[in-house]
């Protein structure tokens, strides 16, 4: 039982280590163009886990960031706890992003 609660605490630590990592490379590269309003438009181009990265990669790429596949992915799993609450596969929601989904 100590293992299963170690390896659950140390996933979660591993998990907030990423979302933070994500937070800070949006707020250093994104965000002066792609505040609140960006995520919570009506009209947005990311409706599910697929399309936002998708579009974390595009934005990526067209500032020439040179990010790496996992910063991509944490900037992406950032902005989905943040605004979006899409399901994650193989990730657990977080009560802040399923609130937002509902």
């Amino acid at each position: 039982m100590r293992r299963i609660l170690l390896l659950c605490f140390l996933l979660s630590m591993q998990t907030i280590a990423r979302a933070d990592r994500g937070e800070l490379l949006y707020e250093t590269h994104c965000h002066a163009c792609h505040g609140p309003e960006m995520h919570q438009r009506s009209r947005r181009i990311a409706t599910d886990w697929v399309t936002l990265q998708a579009q974390v990669r595009r934005w990526e790429s067209n500032a020439d960031l040179q990010w790496s596949q996992e910063e991509i992915t944490d900037v992406a799993h950032y902005l989905n706890e943040r605004y979006y609450g899409f399901s994650e596969p193989g990730h657990r929601q977080s009560d802040h992003a399923q609130s937002k989904s509902q």
